[in-house]
């Protein structure tokens, strides 16, 4: 016995037809959980080398982790790339990972960014990025990222930090990280 058709659609029952939207749906959805769960086995199969002393093993499985767009993966990978642990040393590589991570509102990539612009690490030094990559962690509610942002405003002269403060929010409004509390 034939069940009901829906009115005004050809070809096929409406109930056959979102039982098999849903399970398309379904499996759709258990891959996506599975591929990040394998994602976040892999980083923490890669930190637990790290904490047991293979940090090179941890450095490459990073790398690749990395390379398929594994933000949490980018920053470990920079903090090698920083220390020299694992990698050769190259702070070029790290402040290029940082910012990576950071144009993805990972906000201690944002405030590592931060850090390299102040100092001149891996980027040119530059104290009005720094300023705008301090305003958007602290934005995420990083206080040392907020007290650091403060103690270079105290430091740039009135026109500097207006244009600082542009930058950050040029970024704030490009990234769309979230919590904009603003800066000094």
């Amino acid at each position: 016995m034939a069940g009901p058709r829906s009115s005004g659609r050809a070809g096929g029952r409406l109930p056959e037809r979102l039982a098999a939207a849903a399970g398309v749906l379904f499996w759709a959805g258990l891959m996506v959980a599975a591929f990040a769960n394998t994602a976040d086995a892999d980083f923490a199969g890669a930190a637990a080398q790290y904490d047991g002393g293979d940090i090179g093993e941890a450095a490459r499985e990073w790398q690749r982790l990395a390379k398929a767009g594994d933000i949490e993966a980018m920053v470990a990978l920079a903090e090698l790339y920083t220390s020299g642990q694992g990698v050769e040393r190259d702070l070029g590589q790290a402040a290029k990972l940082y910012r990576q991570a950071a144009r993805s509102c990972h906000p201690v990539a944002q405030l590592n960014l931060g850090d390299f612009f102040l100092t001149g690490r891996g980027v040119p030094e530059d104290a009005l990025r720094a300023y705008a990559w301090f305003a958007l962690a602290a934005d995420q509610g990083r206080r040392w990222a907020a007290g650091q942002r403060d103690e270079l405003a105290d430091r740039l002269a009135e026109t500097q930090l207006l244009e600082a403060r542009r930058l950050a929010e040029r970024l704030r409004a490009e990234l769309r990280c979230g919590g904009e509390t603003g800066g000094r």
